[in-house]
């Protein structure tokens, strides 16, 4: 004879189901926020996403502590460096350090552990993150208040060459990285709205990966640069000098491409459902450009705006 369910299994059942339905409604609703669906507002979809994620998650997650701590790391020795940053739940910034001694200094306000590396001498590895653990404590919404902000305030030195890799975790992330010596970026974005400005000087590679949410994109005057951008779910906003010499091959899925008039397109594809585009595009002054900048873009969910 088979056994019938208890009450409380019946409940969470329920209890699960309706959360995925929450969350799934309000992923539609996100979506309709980056253009794919018109006339949808633009906060209240984090409504139920927030109430599904709390029934999944956030109701059995304890209170979390919030915690103030500073990090440094001296030059001392080193000609260059390795950095390797997880960023938070929570808002981050990075910027150049102003102690010319300093190779890091960081000011975190944060919840959960961080973990801190610092190794070598002359060719230095340096590495900062958070216990993925802190996101599951987070979702509990009686943790979402508190008097402290949760907050990373990060400075990098100028002074070296730095191979800078980024992995964005939830929230708003601000990179001022105008005055570093990169000879590599790499940044795999999180969930929110991310804003980069890239170094003016130097000769680097650069690898960016759209997580969910906003990349913002600045190109200061003067700036060589070769990039490669993969969409995740999010609008991506490329900023350009006004009289910058560039190419773009650019492959998309569900979005759409839009670029200044002067760009003259050299080639597509022939898509004829409308559901994707690609093609090549110059601006004029490349062919004889000192300084070009090259991008690489292959599309997700969402917009490429170029200006």
């Amino acid at each position: 004879m088979n056994e019938k369910p208890k009450r409380g299994q019946t409940l969470d059942q329920n209890s699960s189901t309706i959360a995925i339905i929450l969350i799934a409604v309000g992923v539609i609703f996100l979506l309709g926020n980056i253009g794919l669906f018109a006339g949808i507002g633009r906060l209240w979809p984090l409504i139920p996403v927030g109430i599904g994620i709390w029934m999944l998650y956030g109701k059995n997650a304890p209170s979390v502590t919030v915690k103030h701590e500073q990090f440094t790391v001296p030059l001392d020795e080193a000609t260059s460096a390795e950095v390797k940053l997880h960023f938070p739940v929570g808002e981050t910034t990075v910027q150049s350090a102003t102690d010319p001694a300093r190779l890091l200094d960081a000011d975190l306000t944060y919840v959960g552990d961080i973990h801190f590396v610092n190794d070598g001498t002359t060719q230095k590895y340096v590495s900062l993150s958070q216990s993925g653990g802190s996101v599951v404590q987070w979702l509990n919404p009686a943790n979402w208040f508190h008097s402290d902000k949760l907050e990373w305030k990060l400075r990098l030195s100028p002074e070296i060459p730095l191979a800078l890799e980024i992995h964005g975790g939830v929230g708003e992330s601000r990179l001022d990285l105008s005055h570093l010596n990169l000879t590599a970026l790499s940044v795999n974005g999180g969930v929110g709205e991310m804003n980069i400005t890239l170094p003016a000087q130097g000769n680097y590679e650069t690898h960016l990966q759209i997580g969910v949410g906003e990349l913002n994109i600045t190109v200061p005057p003067g700036a060589a640069v070769q990039a490669a951008i993969k969409g995740g779910v999010g609008e991506c906003n490329l900023r350009l000098p006004a009289d910058a010499a560039v190419r773009l091959r650019a492959r998309t899925g569900i979005g759409d491409i839009n670029l200044p008039k002067h760009f003259q397109r050299l080639s597509n594809s022939d898509d004829s459902l409308g559901i994707s585009k690609s093609g090549i595009w110059e601006t004029s002054n490349f062919g004889s450009a000192a300084n070009p900048i090259i991008i690489d873009y292959e599309g997700g969910v969402g917009e490429l705006n170029v200006r």
